[in-house]
């Protein structure tokens, strides 16, 4: 048997039908980790930033692709940071 990539994995769950509606507003929680998520942004150079203004997302929508946009960007640097 091969050892596995990871030490540590945690089993998600499905996501339930209808626990994500691109149209509906945005709940206080996700709004949260839009604001947390702008703020990792900002430490990255200026240059790798997205320069979106979070003030004007209102969608689930808007925050997912938001969240992933970020999320790839903190990745690629934290993978940069391991290589130098």
């Amino acid at each position: 048997m091969s050892e596995p990539k990871y030490k540590l994995t945690v089993d998600v769950p499905k996501t339930e039908p209808g626990a994500y509606n691109p149209d509906r507003k945005i709940s206080a929680l996700i709004q949260n980790q839009v604001k947390h998520l702008k703020a990792a942004e900002e430490k990255l150079p200026e240059s790798q930033r997205t320069h979106i203004d979070i003030s004007g997302i209102e969608t689930e929508l808007q925050a997912s692709e938001y969240i992933r946009k970020v999320t790839a960007l903190l990745h690629r640097t934290k993978a940069a940071d391991r290589k130098t």
